[in-house]
């Protein structure tokens, strides 16, 4: 209930008043710090400084070590003497001393020279001292008299120009810091320093009050040379003085810490600058700047300052009060904001005023009770919601408890989108314990249901409504706030969903189409794919009524589901496994035509480039022959993937095969897709295939490009792991078999598999390299081969090469069910699924694991784990330069493809071997009859109409049991037949010369 406006408004005058008065009494107490904040504040936009009419000699540790004189003395009057004639020569406007010549000196020649330079010299003025020191005298009227005194320079430097006293002890503040001009000292007005040189020179027509000193600048702003480069004519260019004004006298340290002269503190003291302190000498120069430009400070009037702080007071002491806290807080930030601004651009005026009392006093407080006055509204609203609330509380825990027993996960919904009730059976489906949140405490509000869209229930609504101790909100539209979630040490909560729209988030179409047909009709029944605790998806046949209350008038709905998951699942499965054995059929027919189709292009182009003259045409004839053995290898990848069979292994080094992928995806991938490699020199070798590790890298390549549309990022990284028995036991143990995501911290390093929406998928088994076609996918994220049995993963070195885009990376839903077969998140046409199938099926034949983080909008990292190869011997010798040349054998060669059966002949025969051409297996068997004395060597084709390759090869072998075979194919089957090569289609010229010389051996 809002309280009435009359003791809201006393209270914001009474708030109003104390801000007013505290605040005038603190005015002072903040005067210094807005005087230095407004220097530190007005050099944020990095102006420098840049008048030279006034430059600084400093006499420093430096001059005297270079003039070879000890600092602890007075310096030379000599030096004095020679530096005030180089300053004449040059023509400098003034000469101003900031130190005493109060005093003759042990050296007379000095001082005559000094008095000389002096003479010669008219514009030099000289400092003096006022002593704040009172002395007592005696005088013929008065006993006891006290005067101050002023120490003026000796008499035999009455040449000079004039004089000023250089005293700043009367100016300083608390924290010895200058912040205000004396100009004239005593009834009598003896002028300061930089006024008597501003009027010596005309610079000012100073006419009285008070100013403030505006710093340019922290210590060692304005231009300065040290007195040994004065002196030095070389060290500085000509006419260097000509028509400034001189200011010479000591830095504040020389060297020692029990040796500083003439110091004072900076506004700008900050731990940002190395100087804290400045010199004398420097405050003299900027008062006579400020003199110079004009640009002295001067303050508010104390009478103006006290109105702008009453009505400061006023405005947001009386004015917050009546705003609810974020309104008020923002409200209270822009208007220090504002008073800020306005202090700079006073500050640039020329005028200051204690700023800081506002925005760090009187601000501050206005929203500190802005807020009081708001919880104490709120607290006393909330305990009349309490009461009305353990009244429905009560009648819904009975409407519930009639539901308890049933198998089905019910859930009760009321109109406005809040779930009333859910039973046990809905706690073993989902995940959750709702019903421990019936005694759960107040904690902060929910989202709103999703299963009716954006208009499901109210900001903030309960999800249950069982609690005696549920905190009422202040807002009538929000009259419940949300359940706590104790966690159960996994960033989840135990007693029920954070978020209740995780439920239905997988099918929130179907939701909101159920919830309004029962709405319309009364009933709804149908599928809904729902989502668990665990993140998996769980199919129900959900049943939707309408409940009516005693009116006849809608009032809630009940929700039914029974878990159909499994029978899905099966039918699911009993699917996959017909379209795996149609896939497996279809490919071997398919690798016949595509081999048969690319051998001719293969041996052709090898046979024009060894042929052609020409650089550029062998270039584009190795183009050609790239891209035909790309093709087969893409053909082997389909049958890789349709018959579970693996490829020859070889010691790889993976650092080539990845930098050759980053050119290729340079020059084909948009540009506006960003390419980064991190591949160290000393990567491990591999034991592995070749091309179905391109395989693997090309699919994560292509995936991170479709996940990339508007550009990105798309980064490869390789190092070097070690895996210790421990840390595979780890990472194993924190897998959870029947959860679509691991939540197990990584033993490698960091969060690198341990953070939801991360899943760890494969294992480091060489055993599992084949699978039969009803399996075509590991177990999402099994490292096993069995449901909720792990196998376990070996230690040891692995090669970790990450493949990381900038997407829009996936949600737990799809992370799911990205490694099954045919599933795919692109549209018709651009996908069909079986990529990530391919990849971990590759993976798990090498040994190796696979590890996916993604998160939406941040992108996604597939991680390859690959073991390292073993200590065998090293890669395979590599074919000689020189092919093999045949010696007049006469070779059966059968094939059914017409034009690659001549250009192997034709190659044979270049090759001085002699070639008997049969167009299938039964012409190779009746050719083999007629020259069965003179064949040497049988090559053959596998799929061919008559009789097939290896069914030749056993009538063959009847009649000459020893004879030498090679079969020719691009799908195997040489398995069954002893003392037979296998020769892999298309195959490459030398490749045919090499296992032709072999044979024939």
């Amino acid at each position: 209930m809002a309280s009435t406006p009359h003791p809201r408004r006393f209270a914001a005058l009474l708030l109003a008043a104390g801000i007013a008065l505290f605040s005038i009494a603190l005015k002072e107490s903040f005067s210094a710090a807005s005087y230095d904040s407004l220097h530190s504040l007005a050099q944020l936009g990095g102006k420098n400084f840049a008048d030279d009419r006034v430059v600084i000699v400093y006499l420093d540790l430096a001059s005297f070590l270079h003039e070879r004189q000890n600092p602890a003395d007075r310096w030379p009057r000599q030096f004095h003497a020679q530096l005030l004639d180089r300053l004449t020569a040059d023509g400098a406007r003034a000469v101003v001393f900031d130190m005493l010549f109060d005093s003759p000196s042990e050296n007379r020649a000095a001082d005559e020279a000094f008095a000389v330079a002096l003479k010669n010299n008219s514009h030099v003025i000289l400092a003096a001292e006022h002593n704040n020191k009172n002395s007592h005298e005696t005088s013929a009227t008065e006993i006891w008299t006290r005067t101050t005194m002023l120490r003026l320079p000796e008499k035999k430097f009455a040449d000079a120009a004039g004089w000023g006293v250089a005293s700043l002890s009367l100016e300083l503040g608390d924290d010895f810091v200058v912040r205000r001009h004396l100009p004239e000292f005593g009834s009598d007005q003896t002028p300061s320093l930089s006024l008597a040189t501003a009027r010596f020179t005309g610079a000012t027509n100073f006419s009285g009050g008070e100013f403030w000193v505006r710093y340019y600048g922290p210590a060692i702003t304005i231009p300065h040379v040290s007195f040994s480069e004065a002196l030095d004519v070389t060290a500085l260019p000509p006419n260097f003085f000509h028509d400034k004004i001189v200011f010479i006298g000591a830095r504040p340290i020389e060297g020692f810490m029990d040796a500083r002269r003439d110091e004072f503190r900076s506004p700008f003291h900050a731990w940002s600058n190395k100087e804290f302190f400045m010199p004398g000498v420097e405050i003299h120069a900027t008062q006579l700047l400020n003199l110079i430009r004009g640009d002295a400070l001067k303050r508010l009037a104390n009478t103006g300052e006290n109105l702008l702080l009453l009505a400061v007071a006023l405005l947001f002491g009386g004015g917050l009060l009546w705003l609810r806290p974020m309104p008020a807080t923002v409200i209270a930030a822009l208007g220090a904001g504002v008073f800020l601004l306005l202090a700079l651009v006073g500050f640039s005026a020329n005028v200051w005023f204690p700023w800081l009392v506002v925005c760090a006093v009187q601000i501050p407080a206005a929203l500190f009770g802005s807020w009081l006055w708001q919880f104490q509204e709120w607290f006393f609203t909330r305990r009349k919601m309490e009461a009305a609330k353990r009244i429905a509380d009560a009648k819904i825990r009975e409407q519930a408890a009639l539901l308890d027993k049933a198998h089905d996960a019910i859930l009760v919904q009321s109109l406005d989108g809040k779930i009333l009730y859910t039973n046990p059976s809905a706690e073993k489906l989902f995940g959750w314990k709702f019903s421990a949140a019936n005694e759960s405490p107040s904690a902060p509000a929910a989202p709103p249901s999703p299963l009716r869209g954006a208009r499901a229930g109210v900001k903030g609504q309960n999800v249950v409504e069982q609690s005696n101790e549920i905190s009422a909100s202040s807002d009538q539209a929000d009259p419940s706030p949300s359940i706590p979630l104790p966690s159960d040490g996994r960033g989840r909560s135990d007693s029920m969903p954070q978020n209740f729209a995780e439920i239905f988030s997988a099918d929130s179409a179907t939701a909101e189409k159920a919830r309004a047909t029962a709405l319309r009709d009364g009933e709804w029944n149908g599928e809904l794919k729902l989502q668990t605790r665990a993140g998996n998806l769980v199919i129900a046949a959900s049943r939707w009524t309408l409940i009516r209350d005693e009116n006849n008038q809608p009032s809630a709905l009940l929700l039914i589901n029974s878990d159909i998951t499994e029978q899905k699942n099966l039918e699911q499965q009993f699917l996959r496994t017909q379209r795996m054995n149609t896939i497996g059929t279809l490919a071997g027919g398919m690798a016949h035509d595509l081999n048969n189709a690319l051998a001719p292009v293969l041996l052709g182009a090898q046979l024009l480039r060894r042929k052609s003259a020409s650089e550029d045409d062998r270039k584009l004839l190795s183009l050609i022959e790239t891209s035909a053995n790309r093709g087969a290898d893409m053909v082997r990848q389909v049958l890789l993937f349709a018959r579970g069979r693996g490829g020859e292994f070889e010691r790889l080094e993976l650092g080539p095969l990845v930098l050759e992928l980053e050119k290729m995806v340079r020059e084909t991938f948009p540009k506006k897709i960003s390419v980064e490699t991190f591949v160290p020199r000393d990567l491990w070798p591999v034991s592995g295939n070749l091309t179905q590790l391109h395989q693997v890298l090309l699919n994560l390549c292509v995936n991170a490009r479709d996940a990339m549309p508007d550009g990105g990022k798309l980064s490869f990284v390789a190092d070097n792991v070690e895996l210790s028995a421990a840390e595979i036991n780890h990472l194993q143990g924190r897998m959870e078999p029947t959860s679509a995501t691991a939540t197990a911290p990584s033993p490698l390093g960091g969060e690198r598999a341990g953070v939801r929406g991360k899943s760890v998928v494969g294992q480091p088994n060489a055993s599992t390299a084949s699978h039969d076609q009803a399996d075509p996918s590991p177990s999402i994220p099994l490292p096993s081969e069995g449901r909720g049995k792990s196998v376990a993963m070996s230690p040891g070195k692995f090669i970790s090469l990450a493949v990381s885009d900038t997407g829009m990376g996936m949600t737990p839903a799809v992370q799911a069910k990205i490694f099954e077969p045919f599933f795919t998140t692109k549209g018709e046409g651009q996908g069909t699924g079986i990529g990530l199938a391919t990849v971990v099926r590759i993976l798990k034949s090498h040994g190796g694991f696979l590890r996916v983080e993604s998160a939406v909008g941040q992108g996604t990292t597939f991680e390859v784990f690959i073991p390292c190869a073993p200590e065998f011997a090293a890669a395979a010798e590599k074919v000689s330069e020189t092919l093999p040349r045949g010696n007049g054998e006469l070779i059966l060669l059968a094939d059914d493809e017409q034009a690659l059966c001549e250009l192997v002949a034709a190659e044979l025969s270049e090759f001085n071997y002699r070639v008997v051409p049969a167009a299938n297996g039964a012409a190779a068997l009746t050719l083999f009859k007629q020259h069965a004395a003179e064949i040497r060597l049988f090559i053959t084709d596998h799929s061919m109409p008559v009789m097939s390759g290896p069914q030749a090869i056993i009538e063959i072998r009847k009649l000459n049991p020893r004879l030498p075979v090679i079969l020719a194919s691009g799908e195997g089957g040489a398995e069954n037949l002893e003392g037979v090569t296998e020769l892999n289609k298309p195959f490459a010229l030398a490749e045919l010369l090499q296992a032709v010389s072999r044979r024939l051996k």
